[in-house]
C-alpha cells in the first residue's frame, strides 16, 4: 500500500495510515485493470505510479507466461486413436441412429420410422455399401 504525497509522490506504508490521507493499494488486480493505452498514458500524468504499477505488471506477466508454458508442456497432445475399420464404424453409427429413432418414436416425432422399418432400411444400406 502506498500513501499519496502530492499529485504523484507515493510513499510505501507498512503500518497505519494517518486519517485523511489518500492511499493506493497496488496489487495485481489494480495493476492489470489498466488497458495498455491507459497504462501508457499514465506515464505523462503520474510517472511514479506508472513505475510502481509497471513492476507489478511485469512480474505478473512473467508469472502468467511461466504458468502457461508449464501447462502446455504438461498437456498431452491428442493423438488420433486407431481407426476402426469402415464397416465397424458404420455399425456404431447404425446403433446410434437406431437408439435415436426409438427415442424420437417415443416422443411422437413424425419424422421417425418404425423400429422394424429402420432395421430393414439399415440392412439394405449396409448391403449397398458392402459388396
Amino acid at each position: 500500500m502506498f500513501m499519496l504525497e502530492g499529485a504523484d509522490t507515493l510513499v510505501p506504508v507498512s503500518g497505519e495510515v494517518p486519517k485523511g490521507r489518500e492511499t493506493v493499494r497496488v496489487d495485481v488486480h489494480y495493476a492489470m485493470s489498466f488497458t495498455s493505452h491507459e497504462f501508457g498514458q499514465m506515464g505523462k500524468d503520474r510517472p511514479n505510479l506508472k513505475a510502481i504499477i509497471g513492476k507489478v505488471r511485469d512480474a505478473f506477466s512473467t508469472y502468467a507466461s511461466d504458468r502457461w508454458s508449464a501447462l502446455t508442456k504438461k498437456s498431452v497432445k491428442r493423438k488420433r486413436g486407431a481407426t476402426l475399420e469402415f464397416i465397424a464404424r458404420l455399425n456404431k453409427v447404425g446403433e446410434t441412429l437406431e437408439k435415436q429413432n426409438k427415442v424420437a418414436l417415443s416422443k411422437g416425432d413424425p419424422s421417425a420410422v418404425g423400429v422394424e422399418a429402420f432395421k430393414a432400411a439399415w440392412r439394405d444400406f449396409l448391403k449397398a455399401v458392402v459388396k
